[in-house]
């Protein structure tokens, strides 16, 4: 059975779509190179806002390390 993508990753991939009809491909084409992107795992998908508080909070504590 095939991955599905998850929330945001349908949003990255509507975003590159969106991108790519801009750039001058038409919808067929830049369905499939969005897709084909997720699926090898180059597409850049930002990260979520736990992630994110994961991040700030790790340079966090090696500030106050260093401090």
């Amino acid at each position: 059975m095939a991955k599905k993508p998850t929330q945001l990753e349908q949003w990255a991939i509507s975003k590159k779509i969106v991108a790519l009809r801009r750039e001058g491909k038409r919808q067929d084409e830049a369905v499939a190179i969005a897709f084909d992107m997720w699926r090898r795992n180059s597409l850049p998908i930002p990260p979520t806002p736990e992630q994110i508080r994961k991040q700030q909070q790790e340079r966090m504590k090696q500030w106050k390390r260093n401090k």
